[in-house]
Formats: structure tokens, sequence, C-alpha cells
């Protein structure tokens, strides 16, 4: 979570991160605390990958009250490591 507040500290525009595996995001939801402006949030960009369904559903949830757009990728790790090694 530091490491993706300062990043966000540095850079004015979009932020795009993968989070590979994801569970529920406790991660991210840790920004909320390490975030020096938390209204920066809104400039995440998510691509959250798990192959739970329920994990993801979990993730998007969280994130959607802390203002961050998310989308999904449901399929085990190496899966979508191959899918995004393709676009």
């Amino acid at each position: 979570a530091a490491v993706i507040a300062r990043r966000l500290e540095e850079v004015d525009g979009e932020v795009r991160l993968l989070s590979l595996g994801c569970g529920g995001s406790r991660d991210l939801v840790a920004l909320r605390r390490q975030c020096a402006s938390p209204a920066a949030l809104w400039r995440l960009q998510v691509v959250l990958n798990d192959s739970d369904p329920q994990a993801l559903d979990l993730s998007e949830r969280r994130l959607a009250t802390m203002g961050m757009a998310s989308t999904t990728l449901p399929m085990n790790v190496l899966t979508a490591l191959r899918t995004l090694a393709r676009e």
C-alpha cells in the first residue's frame, strides 16, 4: 500500500494497477491509511484478478466504497498473465 500511495503522490494523472490473486484486496483497502490525500484514490485504475468469483465481488465492493474504479479478470493467475501478454 505504501508503494502505491507514493506513486499516487508522484503522478498527477491516472495510475494503473494489476492485482494478481487479489483475494479480498486487503492490501488496497490499507491505502485509506497510507495515502496522504485519500481523494487521490479516484485516479487509481485497478484490474483485479482472482479465480474465486466471491473474492472478486468482495474486492469490487470494497474498492467502490473508496472511489476506485476496477475491472475484473476472473481466472487463475497463470491464465491471466498469458491473456495479458497477448494484449
